[in-house]
């Protein structure tokens, strides 16, 4: 239950990184999800996180009891994974014309060693049948949606 708790704490944090208000950098991505989630339904900043720890908290709460099905984190992690990578192909000539080189690489290179931790740890949970790694797997998974999976790469076309 500790874990659950701290991933709480870690996934609200990633969450508010990705939906601070203002200009892109590498801390402050403003996450694809925040601007969909935020502008059009005109919430305020605060919701993101918590609707970001709400849905870790229903993913991973099931672990917390009983590892016995901790592969969807993986098939989740797979789905999302392609679609990141979609995105940063699609997105890195406005991310670069927009927001600079030094912008689109670290954000990539930060981006992909959170999405690899994730989900090696994700194999080794399965492998070993470990609840509390399956827990720090799925913060490590929302932490890198919420804030660093779809960063805003400049203008839309």
């Amino acid at each position: 239950m500790l874990f659950l708790v701290g991933g709480m704490l870690l996934v609200a944090t990633a969450a508010f990184l990705g939906s601070r208000d203002g200009f892109p950098s590498l801390l402050s991505t403003l996450s694809l999800p925040a601007l969909l989630l935020l502008w059009p339904l005109h919430l305020p900043a605060w919701a993101y996180p918590v609707l970001f720890v709400v849905l870790f908290a229903f993913w991973s709460y099931p672990y917390a009891r009983e590892a016995q099905k901790p592969k969807r984190s993986l098939y989740l992690g797979a789905c999302l994974g392609l679609l990141s990578l979609a995105w940063f192909i699609y997105g890195f000539r406005y991310a670069i014309e927009y927001h600079g080189a030094v912008y689109f690489v670290g954000v990539s290179i930060f981006g992909s060693a959170l999405f690899a931790t994730a989900i090696r740890t994700s194999m080794l949970a399965v492998q070993k049948g470990a609840r509390t790694m399956q827990v720090v797997s799925d913060t490590l998974l929302f932490s890198w949606l919420a804030w660093l999976a779809f960063p805003y790469m400049g203008e839309l076309p």
